[in-house]
């Protein structure tokens, strides 16, 4: 009696294809613990924040002006004088940051400044006196790492003017742009460095006495160096 035995059809092994799954799987979950771990290097940046900052302001000034004269023969004579000056000063300031993450690296931001102390100075033999200096801004940033972010900065800026002159009290409005660095110290103090310019503008002024009238014409734009300490909260 012979049996007859059923040949087996051979299946391929699977285990490849086990192989390539578990490969898949890896890939995926290293992918999305990088791109968490890339997000979080702008997290590291993001929140509100404030801190103090020691400015080293450069206030450069200068005024062009007309001067007309009258003469004996009842027209005028004119003359024209221009006067420029720069006087550097410390200051303090105290300034609030809010940051939102919009991407794996990128934060955009919103903050305020105001100069806690005054500036007096010396303009044409005459005293000017700088207060509520305070500035608005917008300040997008990029992560570069979870500890370092480099950002821009522009916004507007204002100040009140008192003095020896018959225009003031006066306030100036302006303009700023800067960029800067932070560097975490900690998850929750940074360390800031930066440089903004101010360019406010153009005030013009007339006056008029006996012997003729007067105009003139002030341009003052400010180069601020800060360093300061920021908490996050």
């Amino acid at each position: 009696m012979f049996l007859t035995q059923t040949p087996r059809t051979a299946h391929p092994s699977n285990a490849p294809q086990k192989v390539l799954q578990i490969c898949a799987l890896c890939a995926a979950l290293g992918t999305s613990f990088f791109s968490s771990q890339a997000l979080a290097t702008a997290k590291d940046f993001a929140g509100f924040s404030l801190g103090m900052d020691l400015n080293s302001d450069s206030i450069n000034t200068k005024t062009d002006a007309t001067h007309h004269t009258h003469d004996q023969g009842n027209g005028f004579t004119t003359t024209r004088a221009s006067l420029q000056s720069t006087e550097s000063y410390l200051n303090l300031g105290l300034t609030g940051t809010y940051r939102h993450p919009i991407t794996e690296h990128f934060l955009i931001g919103v903050g305020a400044q105001i100069h806690l102390t005054d500036t007096n100075l010396n303009n044409s033999g005459g005293k000017v006196r700088y207060t509520n200096t305070n500035t608005l801004f917008l300040t997008p940033g990029y992560a570069i790492s979870n500890t370092t972010m480099l950002y821009g900065k522009l916004g507007i800026a204002s100040r009140k003017l008192t003095g020896e002159y018959a225009y003031f009290p006066r306030t100036d409005n302006g303009t700023q742009y800067g960029f800067g660095a932070a560097f975490a110290l900690s998850p929750q103090v940074h360390l800031n460095v930066e440089y903004a310019f101010t360019d406010y503008k153009k005030f013009n002024a007339d006056s008029v006495n006996a012997g003729g009238n007067e105009h003139y014409a002030t341009d003052a734009n400010v180069d601020t160096l800060s360093v300061g300490l920021a908490y996050r909260f």
